[in-house]
């Protein structure tokens, strides 16, 4: 067994587990079987290995505990879901020469199912790289690995290695666990930097990824992490990095998915609470409200409130105002019930994938459609005042 090659062997064993049957892997011949045992064995001591090379526990487990990271913390479950998880390739090697700089980040890209993404960037007395991955079994990634300017790769090693983390304020008693409130008190991440023998784990916050403004409720422009990655891989293929260009390619990946996520949930097999088949299509040439909500959301309690206001003050503005859960029946129907909603709240199938297809950030979410079928929004959360304020504004123009 001395011959056998770890990362065939992982390949080998993860297409027998990943198998409909799971029982399929025990029933390899003896000799391959204990091959992916081998490899397997020898891939896991190499990551150790590695790691310990590096100084970094990528688990976090450690990290956990030096900085006396407490639940209600997101990071304690995340890093319980991956702490099996392997890294992508062996961390101290690329094309077979040894890294001198490297660094990781790991972050939940969805705060609700936690499913983790990272970059991996490494230098080597050659060439400097990077790639981004969505964290699985198999590490898959999601873009090309890129050839990066070994001078531009340095300067963003030198700013994480300045880097100073972002405090997360301490949770008030009583929080519960489960809600989405815990990620205000939460690190969502891990930054895991090695050079020439020095290294630093840190944890991340929300803002270091996106800077949030509940008073601009727009695409969320870039946290100062963020920044620092978007700047390390040039867009689109481009030389250089141009912050105008990559500004006015964000401006048009956002009017684009604006444009998706209310196709898709114009053209969703809606039902009303009693059953009847509903179509938003029906509601062209009006001025209309889709709000995207669940009933366990606490934040969705207080907008139903405000659906209703709405509705009562723009319906003779030509202003319709809908709502829409993808959950069961009943507790749909006990929630309107509930909060005396005076607008309709349409159901629709799981099976269709409105909220994932149009790539929810968080609830409840807003859509405007004006007379001319122009969709205005997102507006994420408790965007009264500017919901109010563009209602007001597409009425006031409409024609009398």
């Amino acid at each position: 067994m001395n011959g056998c090659k770890p990362q065939q062997a992982m390949a080998r064993f993860d297409a027998a587990v990943s198998c409909r049957h799971r029982r399929t892997w025990l029933k390899l011949p003896l000799p391959l079987f204990a091959m992916v045992l081998c490899g397997r064995a020898r891939a896991q001591a190499t990551l150790a290995r590695d790691q310990s090379v590096m100084g970094w526990d990528l688990t976090y487990q450690r990290l956990i505990r030096e900085t006396g990271i407490k639940a209600p913390n997101f990071l304690i479950t995340w890093s319980a879901r991956i702490r099996d998880q392997f890294a992508p390739g062996l961390l101290l090697e690329y094309e077979g020469k040894p890294l001198i700089a490297a660094f990781l980040v790991e972050h939940a890209f969805d705060g609700h199912a936690g499913n983790p993404i990272g970059v991996w960037a490494g230098r080597t007395s050659e060439k400097a790289f990077a790639q981004q991955f969505v964290l699985g079994r198999r590490s898959k990634p999601v873009d090309q690995l890129r050839v990066l300017d070994a001078a531009h790769f340095d300067r963003t090693l030198e700013a994480l290695m300045r880097w100073k983390p972002t405090p997360v304020p301490n949770a008030p008693p009583g929080l519960d666990p489960h809600s989405d409130e815990v990620l205000s008190y939460s690190h969502l991440g891990v930054v895991s930097v090695f050079r020439s023998g020095t290294s630093r784990q840190w944890p991340i916050v929300e803002r270091d990824l996106w800077v949030l403004d509940s008073a601009r409720n727009v695409e969320p422009p870039l946290g100062r992490l963020n920044k620092i990655l978007f700047e390390l891989v040039p867009p689109d293929g481009a030389a250089t990095f141009d912050p105008a260009v990559a500004e006015q390619n964000r401006q048009r990946a956002i009017e684009a998915h604006l444009q998706k996520s209310v196709a898709l949930i114009l053209g969703a097999r809606l039902q009303s609470l009693d059953g009847a088949a509903v179509s938003l299509h029906d509601q062209s040439g009006k001025i209309l409200v889709v709000s995207l909500i669940a009933t366990w959301c606490k934040p969705c309690e207080a907008w139903a409130k405000v659906l209703g206001s709405l509705n009562d003050e723009f319906a003779a503005r030509n202003v319709v105002v809908v709502a829409i859960s993808d959950e069961e029946a009943n507790k749909v129907r006990a929630f309107h019930t509930q909060h005396g909603s005076t607008y309709p709240l349409f159901l629709t199938s799981r099976q269709d994938n409105v909220f994932f297809a149009a790539q929810t950030t968080g609830l409840p979410t807003t859509y405007v459609i004006d007379t001319a079928g122009k969709p205005h929004g997102p507006f994420v959360g408790a965007a009264e005042a500017q919901v109010h304020a563009l209602l007001k504004d597409l009425a006031d123009s409409a024609p009398k």
